[in-house]
């Protein structure tokens, strides 16, 4: 089965991903984590593709697909989710051929849907841990003393893209390019949408029953 995730910053769709990959046999794969491994191996596409990078230049299409073509080959028989792998709608067919090639094709396309009010309290609210990367909220997963690290007694920070402004900017840019792929994929019958409001536990219940796979734990 091959699944493709959508939905905007916040919404909690690599959540479900790793959810998927630790209890259900899915193996994730994010194109911008290949893209950046692609790189760090001297390969000839990882220098052409750090060329771009370096340059603060998005990566072709051509090249990011190259690399995902050759990693689904080595995840021809297995269950795989895909993230971040169309962002745009002229990506959709590009997918489609680096699936085709391999004698595979995409089964469904998730789309985690959240409201702007619920993506920006969820993403304005994170904070983080400079030393150990810990990741805390300030409503849904608070430390146990106030703007302090569990662990290690750092003082927390936010990040500057997670400012309410920048996070409802980003919005409406995901909206308008993620609009025409929905769209695209509900003309072929292959789109689901999830209601991402409610906790983690009720939307990977929701997601297995949608997948048919076993009850949620």
């Amino acid at each position: 089965m091959v699944l493709l995730f959508l939905g905007p910053p916040g919404s909690g769709k690599d959540t479900q991903a790793q959810i998927l990959d630790q209890h259900s046999g899915f193996d994730v794969i994010s194109t911008g984590d290949l893209i950046r491994k692609e790189m760090t191996t001297g390969s000839e596409i990882g220098m052409k593709l750090k060329e771009y990078y370096d340059k603060g230049l998005w990566t072709p299409d051509d090249l990011t697909y190259k690399v995902l073509q050759n990693n689904l080959a080595v995840e021809k028989e297995r269950n795989v989710i895909l993230t971040g792998a169309v962002r745009r709608l002229e990506q959709i067919p590009m997918l489609d051929t680096a699936l085709e090639h391999l004698g595979m094709k995409l089964d469904r396309v998730i789309n985690f849907d959240l409201p702007e009010d619920k993506i920006v309290e969820r993403v304005s609210g994170r904070r983080f841990c400079p030393v150990d990367n810990m990741t805390y909220h300030i409503k849904y997963n608070p430390p146990k003393v106030e703007g302090i690290c569990d662990k290690d007694g750092t003082v927390l920070v936010a990040r500057e893209l997670d400012r309410a402004d920048l996070v409802r900017k980003r919005y409406e840019e995901h909206k308008k390019n993620a609009q025409p792929i929905l769209d695209k994929y509900k003309e072929r019958g292959i789109l689901v949408n999830i209601d991402a409001t409610p906790g983690i536990p009720e939307i990977t219940a929701r997601l297995k029953e949608v997948l048919q796979l076993e009850s949620a734990t």
